[in-house]
């Protein structure tokens, strides 16, 4: 039978043992553990951050897309810039809308200011169709908007086409390669309904 002070020796002993720590190997396996958790979980967050910011380029899209098809309903042409509306005497018309620069929304961090944002959307509306579409995008801005359209009202050759924009550079060029997200609409006339119907959005990234 072991006395008290065999039983104090082990008591010490099972408590040093107790107080060492985790062994090398046992390190090394959490390690392992905590690296294959994280190789697993960050691109799943990064891949949900993209598809909620994204929500921001889709929900502009059909706004402009709605715009526009509001617009050529009103007028039976797509709208021309301010600045340019004396250039088109014939019955084919183009305008053009850019904003704000992927650049510009790069060097802030991949959010524009609201400063970036009026450069475009106000200062140089006349020189843009954004007015025309009513659109001027609100929140958080981090992507250029891009629109494209051109109508013909020539008589027996009516027709007219848009293509609409939202793009970025995710990464902004980091590790010297930059990536980038395109999403786009299309409006095209049916002859049939004289409409212009609603194409996408289609996403494309590279």
């Amino acid at each position: 039978m072991q006395g008290p002070s065999s039983l104090r020796r082990l008591g010490g002993a099972s408590r040093k043992r107790g107080e060492g720590g985790f062994s090398l190997a046992e390190m090394m396996l959490m390690i392992a553990i905590v690296g294959l958790l994280a190789s697993v979980a960050i691109p799943g967050y990064l891949r949900y951050i993209r598809r909620a910011q994204r929500t921001e380029a889709i929900h502009n899209l059909n706004k402009i897309a709605t715009a526009a098809q509001a617009y050529y309903a009103a007028h039976q042409s797509l709208p021309v810039a301010d600045a340019y509306v004396s250039s088109y005497t014939s019955a084919y018309k183009y305008g053009y809308g850019y904003g704000p620069s992927w650049y510009t929304v790069c060097t802030r961090g991949g959010t524009a200011q609201r400063s970036d944002v009026d450069l475009y959307f106000k200062t140089y509306e006349r020189y843009y169709v954004w007015n025309k579409l009513l659109f001027y995008p609100e929140g958080n801005v981090r992507y250029t908007y891009n629109y494209y359209g051109w109508s013909n009202r020539a008589a027996g050759g009516e027709s007219a086409y848009a293509m609409l924009r939202a793009y970025r550079s995710p990464n902004c060029g980091a590790g010297g390669t930059y990536r980038w997200e395109y999403n786009e609409m299309h409006l095209r006339y049916n002859t049939q309904t004289t409409a212009l119907e609603r194409q996408g959005p289609y996403l494309r990234e590279y």
